[in-house]
């Protein structure tokens, strides 16, 4: 595989927006008295512009595939490591008293 410059930290940047996605899709925002989600800043610019447009054309489609694959290896990770049950849940409090 060649050596590419900067491939490397386009690769990190879109795995980085790609997990902060999941947890800010809830998040509003009030602009001009419009509630919006704040995931629309970033999120065009991750999945349209940098992959589709940038990764395909200069670096081919093959280096495309596999940072969608990490993206959605690395969201598929965060969902599993924060989406855990807390301590403090009803079932756990609810067995607790059993």
């Amino acid at each position: 595989m060649q050596n590419y410059k900067i491939l490397n930290h386009i690769v990190l940047w879109n795995v980085f927006f790609a997990i902060i996605c999941i947890p800010t899709a809830g998040k509003l925002i009030d602009v001009m008295g419009i509630l919006l989600s704040i995931s629309i800043y970033y999120f065009p610019f991750v999945y349209i512009y940098i992959v589709a447009d940038m990764l395909t054309e200069v670096y081919s489609y093959a280096i495309a595939r596999r940072v969608l694959w990490y993206c959605i290896s690395a969201q598929l990770l965060a969902i599993a490591i924060f989406d855990q049950p807390r301590e403090d849940s009803l079932r756990t409090r609810s067995l607790k008293n059993a």
